[in-house]
């Protein structure tokens, strides 16, 4: 193997960052009729479409909140499953974005829902309360396609074509990092730790990245 390529990591830093906020709309409920089954397939496969309650055949992203409802991420809105009743919201009640790429339930209960063009939403599953964070107020795109919730409660948030932001909640500020301060591409589709301060990036057309703050550097 040859050497990687090595950049340095310089952030740009936005501080005094104030998402916005929004209350999540009363859901449009639909009693979840019987799941359709295959002669074919598994005896306990089942399959749900929009003929028995889920708003679209096409399903990005999938999470278990702390009341076992099941929070399915489509093309058409974000779905809840309480294994009768599905729970469809979208713009109506106040999402800014009826495409939702990826979710992550966060270590506060809360869940985090990434959207194709309506930045990152952050919603509180007890009061239905939203905090919304785009490129008005600090993210460098709003197309977020990847996430990881750090130990110390910060969020990497990978966009499509936009680069990797950090998110710090106690200090309220954004870390953004694209091609031109350290990243190898600016489409982030996985983030995962590798050591204290070290991450795996993966990129669409930018290779595997090694990003090290302890020695602010990316290997490539």
């Amino acid at each position: 193997l040859g050497e990687p390529l090595l950049k340095k990591i310089s952030p740009k830093l936005i501080s005094n960052i104030k998402p916005e906020t929004a209350t999540l709309g009363a859901p449009r409920e639909i009693v979840c009729q019987t799941a359709n089954t295959s002669e074919k397939a598994f005896s306990n496969l089942k399959f749900y479409n929009q003929d028995n309650g889920l708003v679209s055949t096409i399903v990005q992203s999938m999470v278990f909140d702390r009341m076992g409802h099941l929070w399915v991420g489509t093309d058409g809105g974000l779905c809840r499953f309480d294994g009768h009743k599905w729970m469809v919201y979208n713009t109506g009640q106040n999402l800014r974005h009826n495409y939702i790429f990826c979710l992550r339930l966060l270590k506060d209960g809360r869940l985090l829902i990434g959207t194709d063009g309506g930045g990152l939403q952050i919603l509180n599953t007890v009061t239905n309360q939203l905090e919304i964070y785009n490129k008005k107020n600090g993210l460098t795109g709003d197309f977020i396609i990847s996430t990881h919730e750090l130990e110390d409660g910060k969020l990497f948030i990978g966009t499509s074509g936009d680069g990797l932001n950090i998110i710090d909640f106690k200090n309220h500020s954004i870390q953004q990092i694209t091609i031109d301060n350290g990243l190898g591409e600016n489409t982030v589709l996985g983030i995962a730790p590798l050591e204290p301060g070290v991450f795996c990036i993966g990129t669409y057309g930018g290779g595997l990245n090694i990003l090290d703050f302890n020695t602010s550097t990316t290997k490539i």
